[in-house]
């Protein structure tokens, strides 16, 4: 219950954030130029544990967010802060324990969507990359 709650007020702040940082227009109109392309993330953890998701992307470690146990989660991340020249990783470490999941080395373009279930043993885990 309180997890949620933090999460909704995260999200809030973050939304909130994102508003201020958005260009403005000249006379009112839409912000000129295509948003980024993105690629969404979404997260099914099957285990009991909460995990904490980062993108791998040549030596940068992202965090996208925290996904409770036994839920989902989605993210988005701009194709713009990738490499197009190096795979990319998903790691999803386990809140207060030990050994995180790494996947195998992936390639994500914008549009498309990378699926991970995070198993209850998370060497049974697994990632897939897919067309929205």
């Amino acid at each position: 219950m309180v997890a949620g709650h933090s999460i909704r007020i995260a999200v809030s702040t973050m939304l909130l954030g994102l508003a201020a940082c958005a260009p403005a227009a000249e006379n009112g109109g839409p912000a000129e130029g295509p948003a980024p392309e993105q690629i969404v993330v979404r997260v099914a953890n099957n285990g009991w544990q909460d995990v904490t998701v980062y993108v791998v992307d040549g030596t940068m470690r992202r965090r996208l967010g925290t996904v409770s146990g036994m839920s989902t989660g989605s993210f988005s991340m701009r194709s713009t802060l990738l490499s197009s020249s190096r795979p990319l990783q998903l790691v999803a470490d386990p809140v207060g324990g030990l050994t995180p999941f790494v996947s195998q080395p992936l390639r994500a373009s914008p549009g498309q969507a990378v699926a991970m279930r995070v198993d209850a043993r998370l060497a049974l885990s697994t990632v897939s990359v897919f067309d929205r």
